[in-house]
């Protein structure tokens, strides 16, 4: 196992939640000069300033609208740490390799089979279930996360610190499981219309605060529904041409 990540600041170690402990919140955030520092450390170094000069080289980093992003790989070394510690004391326990392996593949079918039944519970497929805990059907999306999750589960997670608390609950679909489109030029914000002049669609921010405020433009909805009664003619001919193929084939 790795020796667990520190921060060079406060010298003690990364961590992903329980902001409770005490040393204070431990995630491991990434600085513009590519060091990295826990939040706890960030934010005295922040306090009521928009940039931090980073104690290691001095270079410094402006806090964005979004603040200051996790370290993603130090994320990745701690959650390997965990999984080898855990994989550690089974081993420890059971006592024979082969043994274990042959357990986590049960356990796995087990944790499986749950998924299935829980689903099938809540009415769902398990493809349509919480990433997190497996147990209820997901109702939101983290685009950030990219993962579904219930909400009890979103709240759980996001709560863990201040970054995480200002990802966005997109709610899914609830015939699709689907996740609402998003506008690529204003982040987090739904498309939910059309610009006819652009032939593009778009969102409220876009004709509020952008270009295509002087556009003609239609909510998304209408213009599905125009588009589907242009190609109904279409899809007829293709569906009597199904059928003419079908006879020629008997």
């Amino acid at each position: 196992m790795q020796r667990s990540p520190t921060c060079p600041n406060c010298c003690h170690n990364f961590g992903t939640q329980d902001p409770s402990r005490p040393h204070g919140p431990r995630l491991p955030l990434l600085l513009q000069c590519g060091h990295t520092l826990c939040e706890g450390c960030i934010t005295k170094l922040g306090k009521q300033r928009k940039s931090i000069h980073c104690p290691k080289c001095d270079s410094v980093t402006v806090v964005g609208e979004h603040g200051i992003f996790p370290d993603i790989y130090v994320l990745g070394l701690l959650s390997l740490n965990r999984k080898l510690s855990m994989d550690g004391a089974e081993l420890a326990m059971i006592g024979r390799i082969g043994f274990t392996a042959s357990k986590n593949g049960v356990r796995k079918k087990k944790k499986f089979k749950k998924r299935e039944q829980s689903a099938a519970a809540e009415g769902v497929s398990p493809d349509d279930m919480c990433d997190e805990c497996g147990k209820k059907a997901a109702t939101a999306h983290c685009i950030k996360c990219e993962c579904n999750m219930c909400g009890v589960c979103f709240d759980k997670v996001h709560h863990a610190s201040k970054i995480l608390m200002k990802h966005q609950a997109f709610p899914l679909n609830k015939v699709t499981g689907t996740v609402p489109l998003i506008c690529p030029e204003h982040d987090d914000k739904k498309i939910d219309l059309y610009c006819d002049d652009c032939e593009k669609a778009i969102c409220t921010h876009c004709v509020l605060f952008g270009e295509h405020k002087p556009h003609n433009y239609m909510s998304l909805e209408e213009k599905n529904k125009e588009v589907a009664v242009n190609i109904e003619p279409a899809v007829q001919v293709a569906m009597d041409t199904i059928e003419k193929l079908k006879s020629a084939d008997k």
